[in-house]
């Protein structure tokens, strides 16, 4: 027994795994500082976005970030264990031990540069970054020089960081290992490898897909959304839920669509839906009347001939969930996009194919780089066969740098190519110039002072469109034309416009519809959200179309009137009266949107509960059919 007991403890046998251990540490120490950088850095969002960040559980949310940070860093670090504890003698040679440190260094570097270059992304985003983002890379080293400029402090951080990986390898490091038992060390290299492949595997079956911002780190969000997104550990499921009956599910909620009026004319106008990138509400001057200040001065002043709605939500806060609410009336209510889900096979009626049935041809024009998140793809998914990117633009002397080519440019190239498009048509132009890092144009002069650079690019677009219908109205077929422009999703929350907000805030975006000599015209009040857009598509032009679709449109008076979105974890649903949040079991908080003093009420008492009963009920019904049909591939019956 003594023998044994002095071979345990014999130093030279536990020199790696305290080398292992204190070097962990250190890591864990510089995870949890970067978390406490990212919560100061976006409190305000995180204040009027997250409602349960607080001082308060402050330091809950860091116990509950040490368990993320500890699966991080193992899984991250893996190969540097694994080097450390592989039983030979060739872990005491210099040359192994030196490759070691460089790989550690190497792994930690790039983990940590992202943890820290996502504090400042988040605040454009609203969300940490995920393996999405790798699908563009020409954009994502743009916006790391960009970041780099415009939040010098941080790359600061990250050079300190780098600094410490190469004193840890220093000062944190194998010396002088004179002898040890290969049996003992052997018996360390496989307890370790059944330890961690128990506690991976528990972990994979026990994870969501979506956890709090504030809580979890950067490089695990990659790490995790690149194995759900690949379906390696969800098993393409989403859970099965059986809140109500089938017969009581298709009383509360009917998604079988048919607005034919017979009593009505059908008018097969032309259909172009242009999208913004990332405008918010708040940038927008016909929605602000009361700003002293509008960055959208051609907007402004087609509202005044447009019906416009001031109750306009986004369904999600990325453009892919923006694509896929816009044209196939699929909302965003799991952990990733339908665009980059395992459920991306599953059929779909796009607004390309409904309309393409009426004898539509259809046209889509991206600015982008072509493939860039697999818009392209998704976009013929939706029913358009004719699709207009960067390379068929043919000029790389207009690239921006990052995403494509500039707004004024591609707006003009769109509005020279529609003169040859066949009628009835079904067009969309998607801008890509209001997207961070908010470059300009050297050709484009504007001398006005904005204090943030996404309020210059906004202004940009704002003028390519003014250039846009400049070249169009002129057109024969522009009056025959049903404009509708919406953006994508909303941008940054910290410019303090109208505080104190709401997480519906948040999602608050413009959308309006324009056709000359029209009816549509002033100024709508009831709340409406993305996938609203294709049956008041269908129903404005009196189309006798049947589909399976979650939106409602606008002119339909037995509308529910609800908005809704997701986001880790939390489902809400609003109308005029409230905003209530809900995470599949409980509500965890409600809004009184008419509320004088614009304070969050929390529930305290039955009777409160009972007013907000039929708001459940439809999140919950909702989310029922949601999974049913993506599990079932129904979504077009």
């Amino acid at each position: 027994m003594k023998n044994y007991y002095n071979i345990i403890t014999r130093k030279s046998n536990l020199v790696y795994l305290e080398v292992i251990m204190n070097r962990l540490l250190v890591l864990i120490l510089l995870y949890t500082l970067i978390r406490f950088f990212f919560i100061a850095f976006n409190w305000e969002a995180f204040r009027t976005y997250y409602f349960y960040i607080s001082i308060n559980n402050i330091l809950r949310i860091s116990f509950l970030g040490l368990y993320f940070d500890l699966i991080t860093i193992i899984f991250l670090n893996i190969p540097v264990i694994l080097l450390y504890l592989i039983p030979f003698k060739i872990r005491s040679a210099s040359i192994y031990l030196a490759f070691i440190d460089f790989l550690f260094v190497v792994i930690n570097a790039v983990a940590l540069f992202i943890s820290i270059a996502d504090v400042f992304y988040f605040s454009h985003a609203m969300v940490r970054s995920s393996a999405a983002m790798l699908g563009v890379l020409d954009g994502v080293f743009l916006m790391l020089y960009q970041y780099s400029i415009e939040y010098w402090y941080g790359l600061l951080i990250f050079i300190f960081c780098f600094y410490l990986l190469i004193v840890i390898c220093k000062r944190i490091r194998v010396r002088n290992v004179k002898s040890e038992n290969l049996t003992f060390q052997f018996a360390i290299f496989i307890i370790f490898i059944s330890v961690f492949s128990s506690f991976a595997f528990s972990v994979s079956r026990s994870l969501p897909a979506n956890v709090s911002a504030s809580v979890t780190n950067t490089p695990f969000v990659i790490v995790n959304s690149f194995f759900n997104d690949a379906l390696i550990f969800n098993n393409r499921k989403l859970p099965d839920l059986n809140y109500f009956s089938e017969e009581e599910l298709n009383k509360r909620l009917d998604l079988k669509k048919n607005y034919y009026d017979s009593n009505r004319v059908s008018i097969k106008s032309n259909v172009f839906v242009i999208v913004l990138e990332s405008f918010s509400k708040d940038y927008v001057g016909f929605l602000n009347p009361d700003s002293k200040r509008s960055y959208t001065p051609f907007l402004d002043s087609l509202s005044q001939n447009s019906l416009y709605f001031t109750n306009a939500y986004a369904n999600g806060k990325f453009s892919n969930e923006g694509m896929a609410a816009i044209y196939s009336s699929i909302p965003s209510l799991m952990g990733s996009s339908f665009m980059t889900s395992g459920f991306y096979d599953n059929k779909i009626l796009g607004l390309g194919s409904l309309l393409k049935d009426e004898g539509y041809n259809n046209y889509f024009f991206h600015g982008g780089l072509n493939g860039m998140y697999g818009i392209n793809s998704f976009i013929k998914k939706a029913g358009f066969d004719n699709y207009y990117g960067m390379d068929e633009y043919g000029s790389k002397a207009d690239y921006d740098g990052a995403w494509g080519v500039w707004d004024e440019k591609f707006f003009t190239y769109t509005a020279h190519e529609i003169e040859n498009l066949k009628e009835p048509f079904l067009g969309s132009l998607y801008s890509i110039s209001s997207h961070h890092p908010f470059r300009l144009p050297h050709d484009y002069v504007d001398s006005d002072f904005y204090e943030h650079p996404i309020l210059k690019s906004v202004k940009y677009t704002d003028y390519s469109l003014r250039k846009f219908f400049s070249l169009i109205r002129d057109e024969d077929w522009f009056s025959n034309t049903l404009f509708v422009i919406v953006s994508d999703h909303t941008a940054n929350v910290d410019f303090n416009f109208h505080y104190p907000r709401t997480s519906l805030d948040n999602y608050h975006i413009p959308l309006l519809f324009y056709k000359r000599g029209s009816s549509l015209n002033g100024e709508q009040e009831d709340f409406i959200q993305q996938i609203d857009i294709i049956p008041s598509i269908i129903d404005l032009l009196n189309l006798d179309i049947s589909y399976f679709g979650f939106g409602e449109s606008f002119l339909d008076k037995n509308r529910s009137g609800y908005v809704f979105q997701y986001r880790e974890g939390i489902y809400q649903i609003a109308d005029e009266n409230y905003l209530v949040r809900y995470d599949g079991n409980q509500v965890i908080e409600y809004y009184n949107l008419k509320s004088v003093n614009d304070s969050t009420i929390y529930l305290n008492g039955d009777e409160q509960v009972v007013k907000l009963d039929v708001y459940v009920d439809q999140i919950k019904s909702i989310m029922q059919i949601f999974n049913y049909s993506m599990n079932n591939n129904s979504l077009v019956n």
